[in-house]
């Protein structure tokens, strides 16, 4: 609606003269430029408001403010996407980050930027432990050969590998991150992890129906002392029992007390080796991360 058919609307004609009218269009102008001023200040100054809590580490302070930002400026949408889906995923709220990283990727133009954003948009998937979607994710990434991209898509590539026990990739991938002369180093980690990566829980399952050659068989000798004891004991009290009374009673008082160490043996050994097979696993990612951080 024009001024004019405002003023007309909200004016009977004959009741104000010419000059009033116009007094009023300007009046309506003014306030409709004084409006979209004060819109624009409290947009800008609450974004950066929303810059500011992001900066202290208050997250879910400053997706509130962003989300006021976005509801009252949506046209702003397009160029704060990527820091709002920062926030979001400082806040683990991956689905969302998400969402913003793909609106700031498919509204952007230059191929670095671009792969940027499609590499933050694969951590969501690798900290969610979605492995193959991350893996999907880059096998479909055009931007991998650009020399800012190389180095990153590969790093990435190794940890989807490693996280999905696909060792030897992994082992490759890392050597091309960290290059030749960091081989030892590397290799060194790869080996501790083979050390366990070969213990099969079901092995050490079957091997404890002798008490303690399980334990022993991922190398928890003190575990492997403790399941040979309990039970031997058992046993022994079972031939006093029998030999003091009867065998029957001897059955029926130490059995089920057996029957509970025993069985409880067999599972604790698998349980144990699934255990280290992780322990070692986080150990040796953790060791490579942190190789990771002290390149230049």
């Amino acid at each position: 609606m024009g001024i004019k058919a405002l003023v007309r609307k909200i004016t009977p004609a004959s009741s104000l003269p010419l000059f009033s009218y116009r007094r009023i269009g300007i009046l309506i102008l003014l306030l409709q430029v004084f409006s979209n001023s004060t819109a624009a200040q409290n947009r800008d100054a609450t974004l950066e408001y929303a810059r500011k809590l992001t900066r202290e580490n208050e997250y879910e302070d400053a997706i509130a403010a962003y989300r006021r930002v976005l509801f009252f400026a949506p046209e702003l949408t397009d160029s704060i996407a990527k820091e709002v889906g920062s926030v979001y995923c400082q806040t683990a709220d991956y689905t969302q980050a998400r969402y913003y990283y793909n609106i700031a990727y498919h509204h952007e133009n230059q191929p670095e930027k671009k792969a940027a954003l499609k590499f933050d948009i694969i951590q969501t998937h690798i900290l969610e432990k979605a492995y193959l979607k991350a893996k999907l994710e880059l096998a479909n990434l055009r931007y991998a050969n650009l020399p800012y991209a190389r180095k990153t898509y590969t790093f990435y590539h190794a940890i989807v590998a490693y996280e999905t026990e696909d060792y030897e990739e992994a082992y490759h991938r890392f050597l091309d991150y960290f290059g030749a002369c960091d081989t030892a180093q590397v290799t060194t980690l790869f080996q501790q992890i083979e050390k366990y990566h070969h213990k099969n829980p079901n092995t050490a399952m079957w091997l404890s129906l002798i008490p303690g050659l399980g334990q022993a068989y991922v190398h928890e000798y003190r575990e492997a002392i403790n399941s040979f004891i309990i039970n031997a004991l058992f046993v022994s009290l079972y031939f006093y029992v029998s030999l003091t009374y009867n065998p029957l009673q001897g059955f029926v008082a130490v059995l089920p007390w057996f029957q509970r160490y025993y069985v409880g043996g067999i599972k604790r050994a698998k349980r144990l080796a699934q255990q280290k097979r992780k322990d070692q696993k986080e150990l040796v990612l953790k060791k490579l991360l942190e190789y990771s951080l002290s390149l230049p």
